[in-house]
């Protein structure tokens, strides 16, 4: 029972960080409330007593429960792991070969974790197409030339996922030994529409083996030849 609290007291206090916003409104809203009451009493003597200083407490709680409003409304609170969002593409949007992808990110990932987008297919396999660099202390991000796919019709999703230092290098090898096919294959002269001609694709099931966070998916649609 002693871990599940435990678990249960960290989780609350990771979501917490993820809103400063919210911790900020907490605290205006306690020294109002300190200031309101009066203060508290230990062995008759009271820390804050009526008058200027209960005052004084008053004020200052109130400016900080404002200041944690507005920064609620200038930053609204993310629901995603680190506030991690695609921008662009959009939902539903038609696209075809390399694009630009475009994405905020709240508050900086675990330490040596890195930011991926994937392409996502329909049956539950993915490709780990390129990595996002982060740049310290900005909110923005973009990837130039993410590969969707070409065109031909039907959805894929671009997905954008933490991924953990032991899954970095299951990306790279993955990458070598695709090259190194693909090089054999073209020197067999495999025609490129034959079945099994490339590696099989990465299945998503690895991403929870390998503590691969799933930040945000976005489906967008390939275009029609």
């Amino acid at each position: 029972m002693g871990k599940t609290m435990g678990k249960a007291a960290v989780d609350f206090f990771t979501k917490a960080l993820d809103t400063p916003a919210s911790l900020i409104i907490l605290l205006g809203f306690l020294i109002l409330a300190f200031g309101l009451s009066g203060g508290i009493e230990y062995k008759d003597v009271k820390i804050v007593e009526s008058g200027v200083s209960q005052i004084i407490g008053i004020t200052f709680g109130i400016v900080v429960f404002v200041i944690g409003i507005v920064l609620v409304i200038l930053k609204p609170y993310s629901p995603r792991p680190y506030g991690i969002t695609i921008r662009s593409p959009v939902r539903d949007q038609e696209v075809s070969g390399r694009i630009r992808v475009e994405g905020k990110i709240r508050r900086p990932p675990p330490a040596k974790y890195q930011l991926w987008l994937f392409r996502i297919y329909n049956r539950g396999e993915f490709l780990p197409m390129r990595q996002v660099n982060l740049a310290k202390g900005e909110e923005d991000w973009s990837v130039a030339d993410f590969v969707v796919g070409g065109p031909g019709g039907g959805y894929r999703e671009i997905g954008a996922f933490l991924v953990c230092p032991a899954g970095q290098p299951l990306f790279t090898y993955f990458w070598l030994a695709a090259d190194r096919h693909n090089r054999w294959m073209d020197q067999f002269k495999v025609d490129r529409n034959e079945r099994d001609r490339y590696l099989p694709n990465l299945n998503l099931n690895i991403t929870e083996k390998v503590e691969m966070i799933d930040c945000h998916r976005v489906s967008v649609k390939l275009k029609d030849i």
